[in-house]
């Protein structure tokens, strides 16, 4: 006579392959997050690379964004894109848009556009600041971090941020873990919490949830 499973003892496994499933999918999703905020670590170091690369063409300078009007603008993103062979590290893995265009610059990674941060910065007074010399700032500074804005129909990066207000409805954005992942001057990443952050001196920045926080 051959075995057979019983309804029961069918229903007793597939209860305990839902139990497992249910055990390991919490940790499967957090070692995806996981990987995906090294990746973005991996990504805004190498665009630290890129803005290390366009400094020593001009005399140290870095220029996060240039123009004399809204029209003839430019942000970092394009005046970097003659260094970048991949345009995929604009973006961070876990907050999109999903796919880079240069007709939108504006959606990518944020640099800092805090002047005081920056000694001898150049602004225009009508628009973002030109250009500061990279080996004047301080180490502790951050350059560039994840970011959000919710300028647009939906949430996605800004490629500019201010530690003292939101720019354009735009900070510095805690989405892996708790956490954001930022690059400073010397070209060092971080994955950093809201107690780091203001330690920096930022004061503005969104949560995991999306909420925009003042601290």
């Amino acid at each position: 006579m051959k075995n057979r499973f019983t309804l029961i003892e069918l229903l007793v496994v597939i209860a305990i392959i839902a139990i497992l499933a249910a055990m390991l999918l919490p940790a499967l999703g957090s070692a995806r997050q996981q990987a995906r905020a090294i990746d973005c670590k991996s990504r805004l170091r190498q665009l630290g690379m890129y803005q290390s690369y366009y400094a020593n063409d001009n005399n140290g300078f870095v220029c996060l964004g240039y123009g004399v009007s809204a029209a003839d603008y430019k942000a970092w993103s394009q005046i970097l894109a003659p260094y970048i062979n991949n345009y995929g590290v604009m973006l961070c893995p876990s907050l999109g848009p999903a796919k880079y265009s240069t007709a939108l610059p504006y959606k990518a990674y944020g640099f800092s556009r805090q002047e005081t941060a920056f000694p001898s910065a150049i602004s225009n007074p009508s628009h973002q600041r030109i250009i500061f010399r990279m080996e004047r700032a301080s180490n502790s500074t951050v350059f560039a971090a994840d970011t959000m804005t919710l300028y647009y129909t939906e949430p996605a990066q800004f490629y500019l941020f201010r530690e003292v207000e939101a720019l354009q409805q735009s900070a510095i954005h805690i989405r892996h873990l708790g956490r954001a992942n930022t690059l400073y001057v010397d070209g060092r990443t971080e994955s950093t919490d809201s107690k780091v952050l203001l330690s920096r001196n930022i004061h503005y920045y969104y949560d995991r949830a999306g909420l925009l926080v003042s601290q």
